[in-house]
């Protein structure tokens, strides 16, 4: 994580590393901006825009077309077993932009905001639609 000292300009750097029948990987840099709108001693409201870029190995499954043809068949047919081909390959998975508004006063926190995603597709997909989303949160901070 980098940032400047008074925290109102960041950037993280995340990764993580999957395991099992198959590896993977992805790494994840997300860069923010704090905006106070208002800061008193009891009140915070502060805009915090944070974009992420997301990257990472997709396997992808080179044989789909031919598998769904022979499920879609109403007929049974009988065929070859059909070797399943995959490719694995580093590329850009997605990019969002968070728009978050967050209001403080005491101990509670309040946030709603606007999320819009940009997937990126692979080689063989169709064109993917961006899609977005608002979010809504209520925190309380408890004093132990």
């Amino acid at each position: 994580s980098i940032h400047n000292k008074k925290r109102t300009l960041g950037t993280q750097i995340s990764g993580s590393y999957y395991f099992g029948s198959g590896t993977s990987y992805q790494i994840v840099s997300s860069s923010y901006a704090n905006l106070y709108l208002l800061k008193t001693k009891k009140h915070k409201l502060k805009l915090r825009p944070q974009l992420s870029i997301i990257t990472g190995t997709q396997i992808v499954d080179l044989t789909a077309g031919a598998l769904s043809k022979e499920v879609l068949t109403k007929e049974t047919i009988e065929t070859e077993e059909t070797p399943i081909l995959q490719s694995s390959s580093f590329t850009l998975i997605n990019t969002q932009l968070n728009i978050p508004l967050q209001y403080s006063i005491q101990s509670f926190d309040f946030e709603i905001g606007y999320n819009l995603n940009f997937p990126s597709k692979i080689s063989t997909e169709p064109d993917l639609k961006n899609t977005s989303f608002f979010n809504f949160g209520v925190a309380y901070l408890l004093n132990i």
